[in-house]
């Protein structure tokens, strides 16, 4: 888990410039200059920022890089699939949807522990997660007509992506979990198995979640996009102008209805305002509002969004009791801590289920690395 990021500069001088020449035939003279490793980065991977240079064919290349290291040790996801996640943006990159230039996925392990993805790096701004973009920084200090103008892109971006044909792109079975399931089937089979790896303890809220996701899961959930997964403002990169330079991170990628994404598009925002406290800042769609910009702009009648929005709630509580587990065993939050059974996701997952919410004070993931 990419709580704190470890890998040293002196490592990464001399392992960068050898996977680079294995991965990019003719490569000669690199240098890779510039190393920036963020002590803290997302939850899901270590994140590295570096410079490099080399000739090819007589070409000077030099250009800014991240790469995105899978954890080596215990981790978010129960699997990762940087190949996928590499043949999704290749291919998007095609299309008008923005993605970051990759260049190659390393799998040789000797060089910085776990596989690593190399993409381009892209200039721009993040909402941030921790504190969340609704309680401070550069999201709350643009005036509410750009924020308008950024909320209203990064939905735009999201319909983008939905409109994509997944068929000619060849990314129409792309996805964690068994292959001999499609779309939707596929995905909550997954889920189901991913609660059981990460469940240490009886979690009544997601027993109940899950138990109520089999049960009502519509019977038109055939209608297939790619699915970003983790649809939300912090993963994307948004240009001065408040466009959107590049969507990232996509460790949950599957195909599906649009409304998966949709429903996690909601549940994020509502976990980043209700959930912590905090207004939704102005400028931000009310929910019934960004239902209707969305239909206005794809032409989709949203359908079964309630349902989403409880499968959304459900993977958000899972992957919050995955990492409060985590967190434990780094020393972030005491071993007692109920963090897996009271948090935002979970109260918000049995507030949309009519469920009485877990009480009691705990820690969650936002503060608790510093």
């Amino acid at each position: 888990m990419a709580m704190k990021n470890t890998l040293t500069e002196d490592v990464l001088l001399e392992a960068l410039p050898k996977t680079i020449k294995r991965n990019i035939s003719d490569a000669e003279n690199v240098v890779v200059s510039n190393i920036s490793v963020p002590q803290s980065s997302g939850l899901s991977a270590e994140t590295v920022m570096f410079s490099a240079s080399w000739q090819r064919a007589g070409v000077t290349v030099d250009r800014d890089f991240v790469a995105r290291v899978q954890p080596s040790g215990p981790a978010l996801f129960m699997d990762y699939d940087l190949e996928a996640e590499f043949k999704v943006m290749h291919a998007l990159s095609t299309t008008s949807v923005p993605v970051p230039a990759v260049l190659f996925v390393e799998t040789d392990t000797s060089f910085l522990g776990a596989p690593f993805l190399v993409m381009e790096r892209v200039d721009g701004d993040i909402a941030a997660d921790d504190p969340p973009f609704t309680v401070e920084g550069w999201v709350l200090d643009l005036p509410e007509e750009q924020r308008a103008l950024l909320a209203d892109n990064s939905l735009k971006a999201m319909v983008d992506l939905h409109n994509q044909n997944i068929v000619e792109l060849g990314l129409d079975n792309i996805g964690h979990g068994n292959p001999e399931l499609s779309g939707f089937d596929r995905l909550i089979d997954y889920w189901a198995k991913k609660s059981e790896w990460v469940l240490e303890e009886k979690n009544p809220t997601i027993s109940a979640a899950l138990e109520w996701v089999f049960e009502n899961k519509p019977d038109d959930t055939d209608s297939n996009v790619l699915s970003w997964g983790d649809a939300r403002l912090g993963n994307m990169i948004i240009a001065k102008d408040q466009s959107v330079a590049a969507i990232i991170d996509w460790e949950m990628l599957s195909c599906g209805p649009r409304e998966l994404d949709l429903g996690w598009w909601l549940f994020l925002l509502k976990h980043h305002s209700v959930g912590v406290g905090a207004e939704l800042p102005s400028g931000f769609k009310t929910r019934d509002e960004e239902i209707a910009r969305y239909e206005e702009l794809s032409g989709h009648k949203v359908r079964n969004l309630h349902y989403f929005e409880v499968f959304a709630g459900l993977r958000m509580a899972i992957l919050v009791a995955r990492a409060a587990s985590l967190l434990k065993s780094a020393g972030y939050i005491p071993k007692d801590s109920p963090m897996a059974l009271i948090n935002p996701a979970t109260n918000l997952l049995a507030e949309l289920l009519g469920l009485p919410a877990p009480v009691g004070e705990s820690d969650y993931y936002i503060g608790s690395r510093t």
